[in-house]
Parts: structure tokens; C-alpha cells; sequence
């Protein structure tokens, strides 16, 4: 009877904080990729095929299926691995989507043609601009001051967590580490403290209008999983409080902030709304079909919609939501924000979240 107890307990507190212990790693995951896309992008093929199961796996970066085909089909020509993961991959695509990744990686090919061809014609990094040697001398309403006169900060007063009834030491520690880094203003810990309300993690009761205040600090700052969540918020396809009015025009505006950003969540759920005509757009399932290709990179329920849709498709319709896509991705890639390590000793994983009910 103890030991099944046991088990019990460990079970459940494996379901609960696994995805914190794996936050660890993630900065790792994330040197060890951009490292190898360094060098993948100059044309090493053994990277191109390690960038390829970054991609593959969503390891150090957000999976990205056709990121992965278009690393792997460079590298196949001579590497054994990538070609049996490219063989792999393919035979799970649709018609459609391996034709997308064929064009991603032609491409590929030629911004790494153009990469090895800057690194040969530059030489070397460019100076930063200033003057070599010269540091600025800290400065007093105007007035230069000697270093030991320079007035020093007032260190800020440590940022405490509510107490909570009822949480367990491990809880408390998670949360309170989650709150002082939302409250220093790590956006990331904002969105991850919003969906801490939401749904009731770490011991905390639901409290949707604190959710929707953490998901807007977090979103106003340009946090793409904060402006989904909030998008959410005024979509409030969950069925209870969330502190705002439904408004499904403001969800709309929010996801596609998102979505502009890479977040497949916010792609998904655009396409969903093109394909009903919510919140304002006109129905177009060509723009249906584009927003899912993009989200389908990453979001397994997306791939499933998408698949469905291209049977329904015509093949023009089917040509031009590709061709609509590769715009989209175009755009996704001059407004994404820069990929960094964890800003913040704050768990960089969510507490696990259920999938919305309604159709997104």
C-alpha cells in the first residue's frame, strides 16, 4: 500500500515539475545550436545536419519541420545521417509540404552561397564605430566626474511573492522565483506567470483578471506568447472570467502581432479565424491554408488541419496559399525577435496548459 502510494506521488510530481527541471538545459540547447548554425551556414555539412535535428526536435530553437527538410536535404549530399533523416521526413510530408521544403532549401542554398562569399570578401568582423581605446567618462547632469565620485544606484528592494495557502515548498520556490522575475519586468516571466493564474498552477487558484494583467505587461513589451495569450483573453473560448470583454476584433490584433512573430499558436489560430471569419476578417481559406503551412512547422494539431484542408483545396487554391505563405514566412522573418538565452533564474518552461476548447 506505501509503495503504491509512492508511486503515485512520484508519478504525479513528475507530471508537475518535469518541465522545470528541463528548463536547465535550455540554455545549453540554445549555445549548442547557434553554434552549429555558425558553421551550418557557411556550409558545413555535419552541422547543417545537427541544425537539422535542432530543428527536428525543437531543441535550443522552435521546431520547424521545414527549417529541418531544408538543413537536411544540403547535407544529405554527403552525409549519410542527414540523408536517412531526410528519407525519414519525407515519407510523413504531404505532396504539398515537400514541395514547400524543396523550396526552402533552394533557398537555403543561396543565402549560404552568399554567406561563404561575404566571409571571403570581408575578411574579417568590421570595427565597432568610436574611437579604439577611448572610454566614455561617466557623466552627472552633463558634468564628467572621476569614477569614484560617480553616484552609485541604490541597490532595488527584493520583489516578494504572495503567500499562498496550501502550496508545497517546491511550489513556493517556483512561483516566488517566477514573480520576482516577472516583476523586474522579464516579459517571458510575465507570460509564464499569466498562464500561472490562468489555469491554476503551482498551488494558485484561477484568477483570470491577474492573468490578463501579467499577459499584457508581457505583450505590450512584445512578448509573442503574451500577445497570444492575451489574444486568448478577449477570445475567452474557455467559458469563464477573464477580466476583459469578449472582443474577438482585439484577439484578432493581438494573435496577429504574434503570428507576425513566428508564434504557431498565433498562426493556428488566425487561420482557424480566416477559415470561420471571426473577428472581423473575411472569410478566405487561401489565407486559412497559408497561416496553417507557417503553423504546421511546429504545431502537430495545425499539420493535422493542414492536411485536411489541402484535400479540400483546389490546385490553385493550393498554389496560391503556398505562394501566400512564403510571404508570410518572408515577413516572419523581419519581425521575429532574437533569439537569447533565458533572461532570468525564472523557469523557462510553462506549467503544462490545456489546449483551448472552440476550435483554436
Amino acid at each position: 500500500m506505501e509503495s503504491r502510494l509512492l508511486r503515485c506521488c512520484l508519478a504525479v510530481c513528475a507530471f508537475f515539475w518535469l518541465p522545470f527541471a528541463l528548463a536547465a538545459g535550455a540554455a545549453d540547447d540554445v549555445k549548442k545550436f547557434e553554434a552549429f548554425k555558425v558553421k551550418a551556414d557557411l556550409g558545413d555539412a555535419a552541422s547543417q545536419y545537427s541544425v537539422g535535428v535542432c530543428y527536428a526536435t525543437g531543441k535550443g530553437v522552435r521546431k520547424d519541420e521545414f527549417e529541418a527538410y531544408a538543413y537536411w536535404s544540403l547535407a544529405a549530399t554527403s552525409n549519410n545521417r542527414a540523408r536517412s533523416s531526410l528519407t525519414a521526413l519525407e515519407a510523413d510530408l504531404t505532396s504539398s509540404a515537400r514541395l514547400f521544403g524543396q523550396q526552402r532549401a533552394k533557398d537555403l542554398q543561396k543565402e549560404i552561397e552568399d554567406n561563404i562569399v561575404a566571409s571571403k570578401t570581408k575578411g574579417g568582423v568590421a570595427p565597432k564605430p568610436g574611437l579604439p581605446g577611448k572610454k566614455a567618462e561617466p557623466m552627472v547632469k552633463g558634468v564628467p566626474v572621476k569614477p569614484e565620485e560617480a553616484p552609485v544606484a541604490s541597490p532595488a528592494p527584493a520583489v516578494r511573492a504572495p503567500e499562498i495557502a496550501g502550496q508545497t515548498d517546491e511550489q513556493r520556490r517556483i512561483f516566488g522565483s517566477l514573480y520576482a522575475a516577472a516583476q523586474s519586468g522579464d516579459s517571458r516571466a510575465q507570460y509564464l506567470l499569466g498562464t500561472v493564474y490562468r489555469f491554476g498552477k503551482l498551488g494558485v487558484v484561477k484568477d483570470g483578471p491577474s492573468s490578463v494583467t501579467w499577459f499584457r505587461k508581457s505583450a505590450e513589451q512584445g512578448e509573442p506568447k503574451g500577445q497570444y495569450y492575451l489574444g486568448r483573453s478577449y477570445f475567452d473560448f474557455d467559458g469563464y472570467t477573464t477580466g476583459v470583454a469578449k472582443d474577438t476584433r482585439l484577439a484578432v490584433s493581438w494573435w496577429r502581432q504574434s503570428a507576425a512573430q513566428g508564434d504557431a499558436d498565433a498562426q493556428e489560430a488566425l487561420a482557424f479565424c480566416y477559415g470561420k471569419g471571426f473577428g472581423g476578417l473575411v472569410q478566405n481559406e487561401i489565407e486559412a491554408y497559408a497561416y496553417l503551412i507557417l503553423a504546421s512547422r511546429s504545431n502537430a494539431s495545425a499539420a493535422g488541419r493542414r492536411n485536411e484542408i489541402e484535400a479540400s483545396l483546389s490546385p490553385e487554391s493550393l498554389r496560391a496559399g503556398m505562394e501566400r505563405s512564403k510571404e508570410l514566412l518572408a515577413a516572419v522573418s523581419l519581425t521575429r525577435r532574437p533569439s537569447t538565452a533565458p533572461r532570468s533564474e525564472a523557469p523557462t518552461t510553462p506549467p503544462a496548459v490545456p489546449k483551448p476548447r472552440g476550435g483554436i
